[in-house]
């Protein structure tokens, strides 16, 4: 379990929004600087604005609030949310996509780049998908579950139901591959 998990408690998206992608992000980002760095709810705000702000820039936000958004989309916002952060805090913060990119990939591939993503102090978004069309933030694994920070309220997903996308087998939670990033402090 990342340490930044300790005593944080999700922020929670609305019942009438499909903003999981912002929130993801902030979670993700409020818990990898914790331990060094907690944000202020003043902070978070902010944080919260420039994300709104991207969206409504590029001229998104009412199809993202009422429809959620593409993983691309997340991508691009989840990269100017990392930079505002460090803007905001001064604190050094890295994203990357993680490696596993290929379509071929397997279900234990894509367990064990998360886990090794977690490792290194990273906490990793991903796209759900099949059951939900949702995002979500994995702080932690044990040997049967992914542990999430989830602003819908999800707490743990069983790994033998979390797999790519496509290919021979439907998980119930389907993972697009290239929907998975990490966000983290550099080393």
């Amino acid at each position: 379990m990342l340490p930044g998990v300790v005593g944080y408690e999700p922020l929670q998206q609305g019942d009438l929004d499909d903003l999981c992608g912002l929130y993801a992000t902030i979670n993700a980002i409020c818990i990898v600087m914790a331990p060094n760095r907690a944000l202020s709810d003043r902070d978070v705000r902010k944080l919260t604005r420039a994300g709104v702000r991207y969206l409504d820039n590029q001229q998104m936000f009412r199809k993202a609030f009422n429809k959620g958004m593409t993983g691309k989309l997340h991508r691009k916002l989840a990269k100017h949310m990392v930079q505002e952060a460090q803007s905001v805090t001064g604190a050094p913060l890295s994203m990357r996509r993680l490696s596993l990119v290929r379509a071929e990939a397997d279900q234990g591939q894509l367990i064990q780049s998360i886990e090794e993503a977690l490792q290194q102090g990273a906490a990793v978004m991903m796209g759900l998908h099949n059951t939900h069309d949702h995002f979500t933030v994995v702080v932690g694994s044990s040997t049967t579950r992914l542990y999430l920070a989830d602003s819908d309220g999800l707490h743990w997903l069983p790994k033998r139901h979390v797999g790519p996308c496509g290919g021979t087998r439907p998980y119930r939670h389907g993972v697009c591959l290239k929907e998975m990033l990490a966000i983290g402090i550099p080393r």
